[in-house]
């Protein structure tokens, strides 16, 4: 039995509701608006006002913390400036009601309703942020040429706002618990961070007790061991690491695989292991695109695809395409991934700013948007968006 429900939410508009996920939009709006034309679906409250209805809605309903501007009112013609007094008492009912409150933005007269849908949904599900004074970064040499510096959030803003990329998941990139700390504090500060995918030392018998406390964040939304730069390729099958593996399945984390070649075998049993352990393979595992090598890539991941539920970033694979690269030397690789895991489980990511070693951001999220062309919109969208939200619990 349902108490405290508003009677004026009728059952049709409760199980609408009920249905809206991440990126979806409900209009209140008077009969001057053209609803039925425009919306998938009209839901008529004769003799409510606008003002109850969103005071009702927000009683069952919290706005989405996903996206920067989760209320919007519409600008009046010719004076976009102005604040009719209308929208003023939506502003103070969102103030009072809702449990995450944010200032209403506003919305051109002429919008198109599905171009605002499909442009909230695009993240980029894979960039760094690191300092150098931090000194944990021990991959990071002045060997590594234009990357050797400082790249924070006021770098990659503007990025994100020419392409249209309105949210991103920050990973780590160095094995410290205290740059997993860095980077949550850099969430709490920059709204367009959605979720941190952090280390920590698996080897430590407290390992739990370190995913128990960080995962007590909510910014936190997925743990990276560095197993790339681990000697031992079998490294993850240690039996000793499977508390760390069970603390991260309880708190509901993401594992993020990083991963080459030779450690996929190893990594197919680890989730066979673990089939409730929600996992992203990194980069597509760094296949080796720039030797034109016909190795055993091709089979596992086809039967990682197969056999597990793993999701696949799509990233990284100009920084494995040697000097001179062209989309037609990345396709046989992107479209293997296209048909083994398909555009239900691809996330597409910049590595940023490691990209920059051999693309602009631009020209990656350029040729990723080629090498995909064929896919439809409503696939390109679960790429660009949509499966990073599902994979991470965004």
């Amino acid at each position: 039995m349902l108490r405290n429900i508003p009677p004026i939410l009728s059952p049709d508009l409760l199980y609408t509701l009920r249905a809206m996920g991440h990126g979806d939009e409900i209009v209140i709006a008077d009969a001057n608006f053209p609803a039925t034309s425009m919306g998938q679906r009209c839901i008529r409250l004769d003799g409510v006002s606008a003002t109850d209805a969103l005071t009702a809605i927000l009683t069952v309903m919290p706005l989405d913390s996903f996206v920067d501007q989760p209320a919007l009112t519409m600008q009046v013609v010719g004076d976009p400036d102005a604040v009719p007094p209308i929208c003023g008492e939506f502003a103070a009912i969102i103030d009072r009601v809702a449990d995450n409150p944010s200032a209403p933005g506003t919305l051109e007269r002429f919008y198109h309703p599905e171009e605002r849908h499909h442009r909230a949904m695009r993240i980029d599900a894979h960039q760094h942020f690191w300092r150098l004074d931090r000194g944990d970064y021990g991959w990071l040499t002045p060997e590594m040429g234009p990357i050797y510096r400082d790249f924070e959030p006021e770098h990659l803003r503007p990025l994100l706002e020419a392409s249209q990329i309105e949210g991103t998941v920050l990973v780590q990139a160095a094995p410290t618990l205290a740059e997993t700390e860095f980077l949550l504090s850099l969430a709490e500060q920059h709204s367009f961070i959605k979720g941190v995918v952090g280390w920590v030392d698996f080897d430590r018998a407290d390992a739990p007790k370190d995913i128990a406390r960080l995962a007590a964040h909510p910014a936190l939304v997925g743990l990276r061991p560095m197993i790339q730069d681990i000697p031992d390729p079998d490294w993850m099958l240690r039996p000793d690491l499977a508390p760390a593996f069970e603390a991260m399945i309880a708190a509901d984390l993401t594992f993020d695989a990083l991963t080459l070649p030779h450690h996929l075998g190893a990594l197919k049993q680890l989730l066979r292991r673990y089939p409730e352990l929600r996992s992203v393979i990194d980069h597509g595992s760094k296949p080796r695109i720039a030797e034109r090598a016909r190795d055993g890539w091709f089979d596992d991941m086809a039967e990682l695809a197969e056999t597990t539920n793993a999701y696949c970033k799509f990233s990284g694979l100009v920084t494995e395409a040697g000097n001179d690269w062209g989309a037609d030397d990345l396709r046989p690789h992107s479209d293997h991934l296209l048909a083994t895991f398909g555009a239900g489980r691809l996330i597409w990511g910049s590595d940023w700013p490691v990209c920059t070693l051999a693309a602009s951001y631009q020209e990656w999220i350029t040729t990723a948007e080629a090498l995909l062309a064929q896919q439809s919109d409503e696939e390109r969208r679960a790429i660009f968006g949509l499966n990073a939200i599902s994979a991470y619990g965004l």
